[in-house]
């Protein structure tokens, strides 16, 4: 995606729902959040972890306020 879009790491969000999904966002240097809508296990290690798809927005929200996206 950042190839093609020219967007930098520091602009992205990887949002997935498994351990391999991030595993990618680490290893693509970009922040993640772990979708726990599904069953996914609690150790999982992400930057953020959103209960419901809404909160994709508020999180969105929030890291653009604070200019982290």
């Amino acid at each position: 995606y950042m190839k093609v879009t020219g967007a930098k790491p520091e602009e992205v969000l990887f949002v997935g729902d498994s351990s391999g999904d991030m595993i990618c966002a680490r290893n693509a240097g970009v922040t993640g959040a772990l979708a726990c809508w599904g069953r996914y296990p609690a150790q999982i290690d992400t930057h953020y972890r959103v209960s419901r798809p809404g909160q994709l927005l508020d999180l969105l929200f929030q890291l653009e306020a604070a200019e982290r996206l």
